[in-house]
Order: structure tokens, then sequence, then C-alpha cells
């Protein structure tokens, strides 16, 4: 991990520049209390392709790296309990908070010395604690939140999945690009009670909601910004003037204090508008936040409204600025070498892996064969892969991710007869493997589509 925050170090400048984030009068300012040098800082992230939550590995000294989920909504980072009590850190009482049911909870706190977020260090944080596993997602151990202390108002945050890169900037030092899509939020919602902000340096409240106007199926709603969760939200006395119909779909959703909710259903948005970006086909939950008056918050567009774009969210200047992404093919190299793995860059074959299909006419079926390079074979690592047609665009089947464990050279694993035609590439590679059933062979998962 070390040699990754190096490699991070010394790219940033030429990335940052690349993504439009820094001026070229760039000076130095306006970072939090206790942040390291520097007026940009990048971290990589996981999974980025799979337009989930947004994840990226923390350091805590020479312990980790541990996943960590960014939540701006978040006013105080988190960390599990196991975690804070494997690295001895001294916890206390914490304040109490209101879930999004509205309920005042008891909490927490743990007195963190530093951590390392790709390039960034942070010193003297009081995090929050939650129960061990309350964020796990998709099949990862999640062992904390980056929350808002972090995501600072003073700060511009930004993603880009294409390059499976976050970022941290000071305002002196950011400059939107020149094609992004301005998108302003006219109001800053506070909690019911609420009269003055709340302080983000600690745990000590809740986030206001950053409220835009937007219009589903063309019925203007007033819809919070909401980059800490994937699906998109639209309060239940609004679905029929919306025209929403609710299908069956099932789902938990976790606020920042880890209280679940459970979803039973889902409406299909045939076209959301947010200034000039949009959004089509858009899965919308029932809007489950009690603590913000209903005149005020109709609901949130999540992370699957902004999966086709790079996004900088300038808090202070009260705006986001988006950026069509490119293909996910392109890129692929560099999205790979953003994990400081010559190995993996050296190859021919991106994540030095080839697959292929053995046809089983008997069983009506097909087994893909996944093969990697030796270089790499004791090496724990997953892979990205996409099914293309033999003009090598996408057939719009299931992304698969096949996981290989150390000494493994290949993976073998049946698909549906729909994948009979299919030949693959590799879009992505992660180090951090999910969970497999089979702790000492490879797996093969179906990515199940966000939107």
């Amino acid at each position: 991990m070390n040699s990754i925050r190096a490699a991070l170090a010394s790219q940033l400048l030429g990335l940052l520049g690349l993504l439009g984030l820094l001026t070229t009068t760039a000076c130095a300012g306006g970072a939090p209390p206790g942040f390291s040098s520097g007026d940009a800082w990048v971290f990589p992230l996981v999974g980025p392709l799979e337009n989930g939550v947004l994840i990226t590995p923390v350091m805590f000294g020479d312990e980790g790296p541990f996943l960590f989920v960014i939540d701006p909504d978040a006013s105080a980072s988190s960390l599990d309990l196991g975690l804070a009590a494997k690295l001895g850190f001294h916890t206390t009482l914490g304040p109490r908070l209101i879930d999004e049911s509205d309920t005042s909870r008891p909490t927490r706190v743990a007195e963190v010395p530093a951590m390392t977020v790709g390039t960034l260090t942070i010193k003297g944080r009081v995090m929050s604690l939650h129960p061990d596993g309350a964020f796990a997602t998709d099949g990862r151990a999640i062992r904390g939140v980056i929350g808002r202390d972090v995501v600072a108002d003073s700060l511009v945050f930004g993603f880009d999945r294409g390059a499976g890169v976050g970022f941290l900037a000071t305002r002196e030092s950011f400059s939107a690009p020149a094609t992004a899509i301005r998108i302003s939020y006219g109001k800053e919602t506070m909690r019911r009670g609420d009269t003055e902000p709340t302080s983000l340096r600690g745990p000590t409240g809740n986030v206001p909601r950053r409220v835009a106007k937007a219009r589903v199926n063309g019925v203007a709603m007033e819809l919070h910004l909401d980059l800490g969760a994937v699906q998109s939200q639209l309060a239940q006395d609004r679905w029929k003037g919306a025209r929403l119909a609710p299908v069956p779909y099932k789902a938990s959703v976790i606020d920042e204090l880890a209280t679940t909710r459970a979803v039973e259903k889902a409406g299909i948005a045939n076209h959301v508008e947010l200034g000039a970006a949009s959004a089509m086909g858009l899965v919308m939950i029932p809007y489950g936040d009690r603590r913000f008056d209903a005149a005020d918050v109709h609901g949130t567009l999540g992370l699957n409204f902004f999966a086709p774009y790079k996004v900088w969210a300038d808090w202070h200047d009260s705006a986001f600025y988006l950026v069509p992404r490119d293909g996910d093919a392109e890129g692929v190299t560099e999205r790979i070498a953003r994990w400081d793995a010559p190995v993996l860059t050296s190859c021919k074959a991106p994540g030095c892996a080839s697959a292929r299909l053995e046809a089983i006419a008997e069983l009506e079926a097909v087994t893909l064969v996944i093969t990697r390079e030796p270089a790499v074979a004791d090496l724990a690592y997953e892979l990205l892969l996409e099914a293309v047609g033999a003009d090598g665009q996408p057939l719009g089947l299931a992304r698969l991710v096949a996981t290989f464990v150390p000494g493994e050279r290949e993976i073998r694993q049946k698909l549906p007869p729909t994948f009979a035609d299919a030949r693959f590439r590799v879009l992505d590679v992660d180090p951090f493997v999910r969970v497999c059933p089979k702790p000492d062979a490879g797996c093969v998962f179906e990515l199940t589509p966000t939107r």
C-alpha cells in the first residue's frame, strides 16, 4: 500500500490536470485542520465500473488497507467496533444523533490519531462507531465510512469512474472543465428544528440536504443530490403525479447511523432531468428520510443518476459539475495502473488474463474458461469482464467478476446459453477480492445492474 501511495503522489498533477481540476495558478490553502500538505489529493476507487457505492482503501498507520465507503451526507467518518478494538483506539460515549426514521440514537466515538486515504493523510479525528458488517456491500467487507469531516465544505470532491479514482482539492486549486454541465442546488435544507448549519468537524449532528430542482417524467421535484447511496428516491405521495408504477424490488437502505430500512418496491422513471443532465429508465425507491420537511425535500438523486458522468461537487459554490464519461472499454491500461502493480500492466493482455468459451451441447450451456499468466499466479485479485460480440460491441449481458486466489491459474464456470456467442474483454482489475464460497478456488459472479 505504501508503494500505491507513492505512485499516486507521483502521478497526481498529471492526472488531476487531465481531469480539469487544477488551474495554472494553483495555490495552497483551504484544507481543513489535520490534512497533510498540498492542495489536491487523489485516491483509488474499488470496483468503480460496477456503478455501486464509492469505495476506497484506508490505512491507519501501518495497519490495513481496510475498505471504506464514501458518504458526503455523513456528518463524520465512522468505523466498525471490531476495527476500533483491533487498532486499540480509545472509545467513549458520543452524542445522541437522529437517524432517518427521526429517532434519537445513542452513539460511541473513537479517537483516531491518523488515517491515510490515497495521497491524503488526516490527523486528529473523532470518528463514530457502528456495528461490524453494517455497511457490507456486494460481497465486500466494508469497515467504515468516510464522511463530511473529510469531504469537507471547504474542498471540492470529485470522482471519475472511468479513471478509477476519486479526488479532493481546495477551491483555490479547482477549475471546472470547460465542457462541464453546471448544476446549481438552490437551497440547503436543515433538519426540522435546526436553526443553524451543523458542525462538520465531528459526529455532532446531521448534514444539511443539498436540494436541486429536477423533473421526474416531466414533473417538477425538489431532490437532494446524494453521492452516498446508489438508489434514487421519491416520496411515495408523489409517485402517482410522476407516473411511477410500483414493481417488486428487494433492497435494504442504510443511513449514516447504520439504521436499516427494508425496501419492497421501486418505480422506473422513464426520464429524469437535472438541468442539462438526464437519465432514462432510472430506478427510484420510496423516500424514507423523515428528518426533513416533506415540502422541502421530495426525494433524492443517487449515484445511479450520476453513473454516466464524471462528477465534481463544489460545496462552497453550491454547484455540481458533470462531464459525460467515455465508454468503459477506454483507458483500461491506465485504470489498472492506479494500483501501482507493474506486473499487471506489463502483460500484453489487460489483467494478464484471457477468457474463452467451451460449448457443452448436451447440457445446452457453455463453460467460461479464464486463464492467467504465470507472472501473476501468486497474486489475489479479481477481473471485471464484459461480454462482446464479434464486432467488439457489448451484448448487453450481465458483467462478470472473476476472483483469483494465489496459486490459481485457471477458473472454469458454467454460464447460461445466452452467453454462447460471446467473447470477453477485461475492463478492470481490483486487488480487493470479494468473499468467495470456495476459499481455495476462484469464483465467477454475475453483477446485477444497479440502475
